[in-house]
Formats: structure tokens, C-alpha cells, sequence
């Protein structure tokens, strides 16, 4: 029982820094977070852990994505390429696409050539385990599912 209460601790913790370092680097800080718990999503990380803790994780994943919509360089890319409107898939396209690019898991190249082909995009990274699997069902809507 103790142990239970320690993980929770452990991760508001967490939790609680990475949300101080994301507001002091709001342009890559939510991409980061975004990026990373999509990919341990996919990776089977949040499997094991108890219900609350992923209402937490799931909480924190919301509010960056809403954070993101509001980060500067976000609003200038959706300006620059002509978008009036976002959704939630947008956004969680552009920090997972950030992130790989950043980490040099994608070359520039390969995103501009994949950035007006969602499916196909979609695919390279749910294949490179940067997406989970049920992103591949665009239609879906985007929820944390941990």
C-alpha cells in the first residue's frame, strides 16, 4: 500500500517538474512532453501503472497539448502553412514531427515530404514507435489512452 502511494508521489513529482521546465521553454518544452509520453505509450510503459496514475498522466498530456496550441512557434507554423483552425491531432503531429527532428530520428527532407500525406506520416511513426498503434485510425479522436 505504501509503495502505491510512493509511485503517486513519484510521479506528481515528475509531473510537477516537467510542467515548470515546459512553461520556462514553451516552444520545444511541450512538443518534448507530448512527444515522450506518446512514445512510451507506444513502447507499453503505462500498462502496469494503477488508474489514478494514468488520470494524472492523462491530465498532464491534455494540458500540454492546450499549452502547445498557445506556444508561439506553434501559432507562427500554423499561420505559415495557412491554417486558421487547429485540432488535437494537429498539434500532436507537429510536436511528435518536432521531436523526431530534433532527435534526428527523421531527416527534414523525409518530414516535408511526408507533411501533406497524414496517413502516410502517421504510419513512419507509429512504425518507428513514436506513435502508438491506434493513431493509425485518423479518425479516432485523440485522447491519451495510457
Amino acid at each position: 500500500m505504501f509503495s502505491r502511494f510512493m509511485n503517486v508521489v513519484k510521479i506528481n513529482k515528475i509531473i510537477a517538474k516537467q510542467r515548470k521546465l515546459a512553461k520556462s521553454h514553451p516552444d520545444t518544452g511541450y512538443s518534448a512532453i507530448i512527444s515522450a509520453l506518446l512514445e512510451n505509450e507506444a513502447k507499453g510503459t503505462f500498462k502496469h501503472y494503477s488508474e489514478y496514475m494514468r488520470k494524472n498522466v492523462d491530465a498532464f498530456y491534455n494540458e500540454c497539448i492546450e499549452e502547445m496550441k498557445k506556444s508561439d512557434l506553434f501559432i507562427e507554423a500554423m499561420r505559415n502553412a495557412g491554417h486558421t483552425e487547429t485540432n488535437d491531432f494537429t498539434v500532436v503531429i507537429t510536436a511528435v514531427s518536432m521531436q523526431a527532428f530534433m532527435c534526428n530520428d527523421l531527416k527534414d527532407e523525409e518530414i516535408r515530404s511526408l507533411a501533406n500525406d497524414n496517413d502516410n506520416l502517421v504510419k513512419v511513426l507509429v512504425n518507428m514507435k513514436l506513435l502508438p498503434e491506434r493513431f493509425l485510425d485518423i479518425n479516432a479522436k485523440i485522447t491519451y489512452v495510457a
